[in-house]
């Protein structure tokens, strides 16, 4: 299926580009090249957020950067094709308050290097590590208000490079096995951690979005939005009890290359 979806994509970015080609140079004019350097802000969660998660205690988005190579083919002079073959890294840190969360840890007596897994449920404040590392192909449709101002959707396909899912639980207590199974406690100086990156899929796919204005005719900036469809787990390896997407914004600048 991710092989499929990347030669689909790729066909549309060969086609695209493939336009210059053309001898007709009112056709060669129409392609423009772009170079963007950005930053990209969101989470990998659940949608909507389940009735486990009682409270957001805190939120960093982290640096992740992203760049990426684009081309505009325009149709006509409202409407265009785009294609964007971009690397970049999202991630986040979130701290929470939880409530009978479904979790596999590794939990040690305090001053021992000992660890014994734990599955089941727990009570008590979660943090949870993500960070992804992606090549990433979209095409999507281009609407031209102006000449100032232009908005983009479409669909994309990501390969993932590198992920990483880590963190702990404490200041609370685990129930081994069932909602009503025996009480671990794990003490907010004594963490219980865990490490589900070997869990996640190599693969996203979903929709974007994107917003540009042209400060001139070589420069732009841009705001953007990418709604992964695909849960960042494998279905049949899934350490929680509910789907987690990749929901990241994205913000930077546009450089013409030609």
């Amino acid at each position: 299926m991710k092989n499929k979806i990347f030669i689909i994509l790729a066909a549309f970015f060969v086609l695209s580009t493939g336009l210059k080609a053309d001898d007709n140079p009112e056709k060669k004019k129409t392609l423009e090249w772009y170079f963007n350097l950005g930053l990209s802000m969101g989470g990998s969660m659940p949608v909507p957020l389940p009735a486990e998660v009682r409270k957001i205690d805190s939120y960093n988005p982290k640096i992740n950067p992203r760049i990426g190579v684009n081309t505009i083919y325009n149709l006509n002079s409202k409407w265009g094709i785009s294609s964007e073959l971009s690397l970049g890294i999202k991630g986040m840190r979130v701290t929470d308050h939880v409530k009978y969360m479904k979790t596999k840890v590794l939990v040690s007596e305090k001053g021992s290097q000992e660890q014994r897994q734990v599955d089941g449920y727990f009570v008590g404040k979660n943090m949870t590590n993500v960070n992804l590392q992606y090549l990433s192909l979209s095409v999507s449709g281009v609407y031209n208000f102006n000449e100032k101002w232009e908005v983009r959707a479409g669909i994309y396909a990501a390969s993932i490079l590198k992920s990483k899912f880590t963190g702990n639980v404490s200041d609370g207590y685990l129930r081994d096995g069932e909602p009503n199974g025996p009480i671990v406690t794990i003490e907010a100086d004594n963490p219980a951690t865990f490490d589900f990156s070997d869990n996640m899929r190599d693969f996203d796919a979903g929709f974007t979005f994107m917003g540009k204005y042209k400060i001139n005719e070589r420069l732009g900036v841009f705001v953007g939005f990418d709604w992964g469809l695909t849960d960042i787990f494998y279905r049949d390896q899934n350490p929680i009890q509910f789907k987690m997407q990749n929901l990241y914004g994205s913000f930077g600048v546009s450089y013409r290359i030609k």
